[in-house]
């Protein structure tokens, strides 16, 4: 699947935006670096076409859309919904486990995507706890930034726990350089995989914007040091990453594999 840079997209606002929507617009495309164009009467394809860019950035002061060949991709709950509520009936997550978070820990997820591990474990350390979602692509990391925010829903738990999460345009490999020893109780991963599920919502964003390396054994020591409690790395069936990186496996499915590592 082709990748999307800020190299590659516009930024523009539906037909007819109001004075919001032209103002988040300019806002977005100004932190980001890349070019905004007037909307005007004209479609998508006519906008990039003229600009000889691949894609656009839809704002409105609603929702924010990655729009190309007449596709649109934009944030989802994904299966957070799902998680939340089974927690809720005290039912157990295999991320809640893996990790054994408990209220008032802090989590560094180093692999955002759309969020839903983030807001999960965000729901499970309770507002005395804090959890940070890094994601290396700008144009990911503001999609799924604007969309933990304004989402609505009637099930408060849900937004609450997006609301807690602060996402953050940054390279894993530099943050966790950058950060002190023992500065987070839980560190996580969960690359991209070649192998993902097709019934997994709006998991093509992801495929589109997001990076596909899987951290190094480096990345891996230096989230030991950074974690004061555990480094948690999901896996897909059969769990090869896992072994090549000697993670102990605490939890496995036919789909999904979780491993732990000690801190260093």
């Amino acid at each position: 699947m082709i990748k999307f840079t800020e190299n590659d997209v516009l930024v523009t606002t539906p037909v007819s935006p109001d004075a919001e929507d032209k103002e988040l617009a300019l806002q977005l495309a100004g932190k980001i670096g890349i070019s905004f164009c007037p909307r005007g009467k004209n479609t998508i394809s006519y906008l990039t076409h003229r600009c000889n860019l691949s894609a656009a950035i839809v704002v409105s002061s609603k929702q924010i859309h990655l729009v190309c060949q007449g596709h649109r991709y934009g944030f989802h709950p994904n299966m957070s919904l799902q998680r939340v509520l089974a927690l809720k009936k005290g039912e157990k997550d295999r991320l809640v486990e893996a990790a054994q978070l408990k209220s008032g820990d802090s989590v560094l997820d180093c692999t955002c995507g759309l969020g839903a591990d983030a807001v999960i474990s965000a729901y499970a350390v309770g507002e005395r706890g804090r959890v940070r979602a890094l994601e290396s692509s700008a144009l990911l990391a503001t999609i799924v930034r604007f969309g933990l925010l304004s989402y609505e829903h009637k099930e408060s738990a849900l937004l609450d726990a997006m609301r807690r999460v602060a996402v953050v345009n940054q390279d894993y490999a530099e943050a966790l350089h950058e950060l002190d020893t023992n500065s987070w109780d839980v560190v996580c991963f969960d690359p991209m995989f070649e192998k993902s599920f097709s019934d997994t919502k709006g998991i093509d964003l992801v495929h589109l914007l997001g990076s596909s390396s899987l951290p190094s054994p480096e990345v891996i020591d230096q989230a030991r040091r950074v974690a004061s409690r555990s480094v948690v790395i999901k896996d897909r069936y059969p769990g090869n990453f896992l072994k090549t990186i000697g993670a102990p496996i605490v939890s496995n499915s036919k789909r999904i594999w979780y491993g732990r590592l000690k801190s260093s």
